[in-house]
């Protein structure tokens, strides 16, 4: 089923983008706090 693909997808794609902010903002709030 096509469309039980696409929301895997962008369900998929979501979160990767979410880890990713997140892992980005961890590192500036770790790292760069002067």
């Amino acid at each position: 089923i096509p469309v039980m693909f696409l929301g895997l997808f962008t369900s998929g794609i979501q979160a990767l983008i979410f880890a990713t902010l997140a892992a980005a903002y961890i590192g500036e709030s770790m790292e760069g706090h002067h």
